[in-house]
């Protein structure tokens, strides 16, 4: 281990993925490389314990159990990174020409995640249910939707009335608070919404635009609807190209598959200290309550429909950072 920069970081020989450029010119796997990082550290764990698992959740659990297992063998990365990057390159448009035009954003969209049992989406999606009443029809509507993707614009921020350090406020609200309702049966607004469930994800993630990173305080621990989230992993695109840092042990692993080692920070302020901008792309894990949970259960129809998306919703917006 080498300490580095006053103290600021350690760099230690640890088994990573390394760039598929260095072999194939012209083909960047910065994109899927930091994924693969981050669902060894953050998913395995839990996905190890579920008892049955969906097509993308098994390939991730393989894939970061091979990973772990490997012993340091880098020869092997290649093999184990393939089967997810060939699913990804299926599913995400920009993923398939396998260049420096790969949008991270798309592997949280919820058709990436495919079709998943109730156990995996408790761990990558917000579940909602909102009641609502049609004074044409006279009958009650129902809204039943999931949340894998929050984007934070400084248009969204605008909207809801937050600057850029109550980003977490904006959060918490996009969460928790319906758009309009239109009536499936006569397609007239619904009255007002009220939420009746909230069921709050294992894993929230969240991707800041490029115009909301300027002056952007990332926090390591927010609140969501009645649960507090602790930050675990934030991804940083910097001239097209995508790193990631990771709590580990309390500590700050820096991942760059351009570089032979990995750096180790004491604290984030640290890592970003010595790593400036283009932190854009957060993953917090779920740590408690902040009250008792507002999970409501009852029936749900499928007669309901969005007037509007929030920001958040519109989990198809391609990323505007590349790698």
């Amino acid at each position: 281990m080498n300490r580095h920069n006053s103290e600021q970081y350690t760099k230690i020989k640890k088994s990573h993925f390394f760039n598929s450029v260095f072999v194939q010119p012209g083909v960047y796997s910065c994109a899927i490389d930091c994924f693969l990082e981050v669902s060894t550290y953050l998913f395995l764990p839990v996905l190890s314990k579920l008892s049955a698992r969906s097509q993308f959740p098994e390939l991730l659990f393989a894939a970061a159990s091979d990973y772990q297992n490997q012993g340091g063998n880098p020869s092997l990365l290649a093999g184990i990174r393939e089967p997810v990057w060939s699913y990804l390159r299926e599913r995400c448009s920009s993923f398939q020409a396998r260049d420096c035009n790969a949008s991270f954003s798309q592997i949280f969209e919820e058709k990436t995640f495919g079709k998943l049992n109730p156990d995996e989406v408790s761990l990558f999606a917000t579940q909602r249910l909102f009641e609502s009443y049609c004074p044409t029809c006279n009958k009650n509507v129902n809204l039943n939707s999931n949340i894998f993707l929050t984007y934070v614009s400084q248009s969204g921020l605008e909207k809801f009335r937050y600057d850029k350090i109550s980003w977490p406020l904006y959060v918490s609200s996009i969460h928790t608070e319906p758009g309009k309702l239109r009536c499936g049966n006569c397609r007239s607004l619904t009255d007002e919404p009220l939420a009746t469930s909230v069921v709050n994800s294992k894993f929230l993630f969240i991707e800041f635009a490029p115009e909301a990173l300027a002056g952007l305080i990332m926090y390591d621990k927010i609140e969501v609807g009645n649960c507090w989230y602790n930050l675990k992993t934030l991804v940083r695109c910097y001239q097209s190209h995508f790193t990631c840092g990771i709590v580990s042990d309390q500590k700050w692993l820096y991942f760059d598959d351009l570089l032979q080692t990995v750096r180790e920070f004491p604290s984030l302020e640290a890592m970003q200290r010595d790593i400036p901008g283009g932190w854009f792309f957060a993953v917090f894990e779920l740590n408690g309550h902040s009250s008792s949970t507002n999970r409501i259960e009852m029936p749900v129809s499928q007669d309901y429909e969005m007037s509007h998306k929030f920001d958040s919703f519109n989990v198809n917006v391609k990323s505007p950072h590349k790698t």
